[in-house]
């Protein structure tokens, strides 16, 4: 069940509607870090993140063959026909194994440092620019050392670029920056919002967290 923000306004969320909300968003948040995980492996200066996909499927090679050899001993001494369908048996778990754990490493790639203080800031807001259904998501935050200027990237499905636009100056209080001329813009790709400022000042980030984060 998919809400657009003034859809949300006119009615009444009720506690199933959270349930499946909340589902919908924990989906639409693994599906987009994997993807920018995957990008931000073929950055050129992150391609020394590679080595940890690399690491693992070697690792898991390696366990898959011992264990192979280890069953087939200790299997093969009372009768040669449960050999191959256990081998067999055993490729599928350690693909399977292997594949859920290159899809956590590419969350964790694909998650940016700065996006729980983001959410954070984002939701302690004194507004009602965002709530705990609708936080934008960040996908990428980047930071230029020689100009300080900060770009951030975010997912916005359940925020339209008028209600950024909107609440422009609260947005940037909370995230302590002073935003650009035209600082917030859509951005390439669906629901996309890039952001643009220069920090202007430290942010408290100690609000209570959503119970859907």
């Amino acid at each position: 069940m998919d809400y657009e923000y003034n859809d949300y306004q006119k009615r009444r969320i009720t506690p199933q509607d959270e349930k499946k909300l909340a589902q919908i968003k924990q989906r639409v948040e693994l599906r987009l870090r994997v993807v920018q995980g995957l990008k931000e492996l073929f950055r050129l200066q992150n391609l020394w993140k590679l080595i940890f996909p690399i690491l693992l499927c070697v690792a898991m090679f390696i366990a898959w063959r011992e264990a192979t050899v280890l069953i087939s001993d200790q299997i093969g001494n009372v009768t040669a026909l449960l050999v191959t369908p256990i081998q067999y048996l055993l490729k599928i778990i350690f693909s399977l194994v292997t594949l859920l754990l290159l899809l956590g490493v590419l969350k964790i790639i694909g998650t940016p440092l700065k996006t729980k203080a983001v959410k954070v800031a984002l939701l302690g807001m004194k507004s009602d620019f965002t709530d705990s259904f609708h936080c934008p998501l960040l996908l990428s935050y980047r930071e230029n050392k020689a100009t300080e200027e900060i770009r951030m990237v975010f997912y916005s499905r359940w925020t339209t670029i008028n209600h950024w636009l909107k609440h422009q100056k609260e947005i940037a209080d909370a995230l302590g920056i002073r935003l650009d001329e035209n600082g917030i813009r859509k951005h390439k790709g669906k629901y996309r919002i890039l952001v643009i400022g220069v920090p202007d000042n430290i942010v408290d980030y100690n609000v209570p967290k959503s119970k859907h984060f």
